[in-house]
C-alpha cells in the first residue's frame, strides 16, 4: 500500500547518517515539503519519503524506490533573498563575517524539482552531473514541470514501483 513516510536518516556505511533532520527547521518550510509530499502522492500513487538534510535548512519529498530515492521529487531550503540576488562576484568580495550573517537570516524559502537527467523530455540547462533541480515559484509549477517535462521512462520507473 502506498504511502508517505519521513526519514530520520540514512547510513551511509561510514559510520554517520545524511538526511537525518526528520523536520524542516521553521513550521513553514516542513509544511511545504509536507504538501510537496501529498502532491507528488496524488499524481503517482507510490511511496513517498520526506527527509531533511541534518541541518533540517533543507530538505524534500521524494518518490521511495528502495535505493536513494533521489530520482524524482521536489526540495524546498531556506535561504537569504538578498544573498540569491548578488552575483558571484559581489559573493567572492565578501567578507567571512558578513557572509556569516547572511548565512543566519534566511528569509525566503526556494522550492525546486529534483528529477534523474533520465527522465527529461528535452535536454535541460539545470542538470548538475545527472540530476536536475529546476527553481519554480510555487508546488503548483512544481508538479506542472513534472508532468510536462517529462518522458515514458518516467511512466515506466513509476508503473515498477506500484
Amino acid at each position: 500500500m502506498a504511502m508517505i513516510e519521513r526519514c530520520y536518516g540514512i547510513s551511509t556505511g561510514l559510520g554517520y547518517l545524511v538526511g537525518a533532520g526528520g523536520s524542516g527547521f521553521t513550521e513553514e518550510l516542513d509544511q511545504i515539503v509536507e504538501e510537496a509530499a501529498h502532491k507528488l502522492y496524488e499524481m503517482y500513487g507510490v511511496k513517498i519519503t520526506i527527509r531533511f538534510n541534518t541541518d533540517r535548512k533543507s530538505g524534500g519529498a521524494f518518490v521511495l524506490d528502495g535505493k536513494l530515492s533521489d530520482n524524482v521529487g521536489i526540495t524546498a531550503a531556506l535561504h537569504n533573498s538578498k544573498l540569491l540576488q548578488m552575483s558571484n562576484e559581489e559573493k567572492m568580495r565578501l567578507t567571512d563575517d558578513k557572509w556569516e550573517v547572511y548565512r543566519r537570516d534566511l528569509d525566503t524559502i526556494v522550492i525546486s524539482t529534483c528529477l534523474s537527467a533520465d527522465f527529461l523530455k528535452a535536454p535541460s540547462p539545470y542538470v548538475c552531473l545527472n540530476k536536475e533541480f529546476r527553481d519554480v515559484d510555487n508546488l503548483e509549477e512544481a508538479i506542472h514541470w513534472l508532468r510536462e517535462g517529462t518522458n515514458e521512462k518516467l511512466r515506466d520507473y513509476i508503473k515498477k514501483l506500484r
